[in-house]
């Protein structure tokens, strides 16, 4: 991951170690909030390896084939990871299909609970 990359919610954690961290963002961005299916075996033409590659989709055949899980939606994650990549707010709302104004409260709420760690606390 890149530094300043946000950390990933627990439940985006598994994917990235099977497949890596792009094919999860596609994985997410693609699926998150339904159950997608994952073949043992992927045919060329599915949904899951037009999205997240021939590569990808084997191994988490390999991992999860013949399941069904629910991919998460990771949203705020998604924001806070485009964000370090120093992508401007309308780009991350159209690449996330959200508005502009999401992008800014989640970036602001997530300023105000991350703390610079240089900085000593007042209470």
């Amino acid at each position: 991951m890149t530094a300043g990359a946000p950390r990933p919610p627990a439940q985006v954690q598994p994917y990235i170690e099977i497949i890596g961290l792009d094919a999860t963002l596609a994985l997410v961005q693609e699926f998150g909030g339904v159950r997608a299916y994952v073949a043992k075996d992927p045919p060329v033409d599915s949904k899951m390896v037009k999205a997240i590659g021939m590569a990808a989709a084997v191994r988490l055949g390999k991992a999860l084939g013949g399941e069904s899980p629910r991919i998460p939606v990771a949203r705020a994650w998604l924001v806070q990871h485009y964000a370090s990549l120093k992508w401007s707010v309308p780009r991350i709302a159209r690449e996330l299909r959200i508005a502009d104004f999401s992008v800014r409260r989640i970036l602001s709420r997530t300023a105000t609970t991350r703390a610079d760690p240089r900085q000593t606390s007042l209470f």
